[in-house]
């Protein structure tokens, strides 16, 4: 099994507010998302009034996984 080099890049449309997440806040995964999404996600916590979804940048770049 031989090693690909692989360049990707991220592209973000704009970058909002940076907040502290509280550990407290940290909710399990959601049995209603799509397999597909867990995958790419690290963890979700709840907010005020919204549910923040933590993108696991090695899954998102482990093309060999995904596919």
């Amino acid at each position: 099994h031989h090693a690909v080099a692989v360049t990707a890049q991220v592209q973000v449309d704009e970058v909002g507010d940076v907040i502290v997440l509280d550990p407290e806040r940290r909710i399990p995964m959601p049995p209603h998302l799509d397999p597909q999404r867990t995958k790419l996600t690290e963890s979700i916590y709840r907010l005020d009034n919204q549910i923040l979804s933590l993108l696991d940048m090695e899954s998102v770049f482990d093309f060999q996984r995904r596919n």
